[in-house]
């Protein structure tokens, strides 16, 4: 991936976050009017917030996935290359994939707060 479209994933991933906080639902809503159907309890359940949290996964998903691949690929050929450096490759290697990682679990940790304790809930109305 170019740099061009990673900025472009990041703007559409920053909208879908305001889209969020724009449509965040106010509580009580749903135990107001406690004779609500299902399909009217499923329709009030809609949130944008929903939508910012799945969509923000599967990017940082991704995106996690493209770096550990280009990362695991640099360092495979630096050790077909020169195989008495793979010692000297391997550490750092592995160190970069774990910082990779810590950006899908940073993001799994943010979409499961905006899932269930929703911060953004009446924030702005």
């Amino acid at each position: 991936m170019t740099i061009k479209t990673l900025t472009w994933l990041a703007i559409i991933t920053f909208a879908f976050g305001a889209a969020a906080a724009f449509g965040a639902e106010k509580t009580g809503e749903v135990a107001e009017k406690p004779s609500m159907s299902l399909r009217e309890t499923a329709a009030k359940g809609f949130s944008w917030t929903l939508v910012a949290a799945v969509l923000g996964m599967a990017f940082a998903a991704a995106g996690a996935a493209v770096a550990q691949a280009v990362t695991a690929n640099a360092a495979l050929q630096g050790i077909a290359r020169q195989p008495e450096a793979s010692g000297k490759l391997f550490v750092p290697m592995l160190l970069t994939v774990v910082f990779i990682e810590t950006l899908g679990i940073y993001t799994l940790f943010v979409a499961i707060l905006l899932i269930f304790a929703n911060p953004l809930q009446g924030l702005l109305g």
